[in-house]
């Protein structure tokens, strides 16, 4: 895996649209292949909760840029208003030196 940078977005989490932000460390893996982030997503405690009934949930940027996120560790559902996550879908990748779209 190759680490390509950190980003750092608001948008709206879950199929309630609520505000939230997210900030994930990118790496690109298999020699130029997928982009994956790990990270957190930060939201109100009742949207956070919503990973307890749900395996995923969608984060879309206030940008446009619909990203899907899993908890990292199910063991551990989160309580409070941050989650650690794994993301995919629709992140930047490094072109010319620099992380983006």
């Amino acid at each position: 895996m190759k680490y390509l940078g950190t980003i750092r977005r608001n948008g709206a989490l879950g199929v309630t649209a609520l505000a939230g932000t997210l900030e994930l460390e990118c790496y690109e893996q298999n020699g130029g292949g997928m982009v994956i982030g790990s990270g957190e997503v930060e939201a109100h405690q009742s949207t956070i909760a919503m990973f307890k009934l749900k395996d995923n949930l969608d984060f879309v940027t206030d940008d446009g840029h619909k990203i899907n996120l899993l908890l990292s560790d199910r063991k551990r559902l989160p309580s409070g208003t941050i989650a650690h996550i794994t993301a995919t879908g629709d992140l930047p990748s490094k072109k010319s030196g620099i992380l983006g779209w």
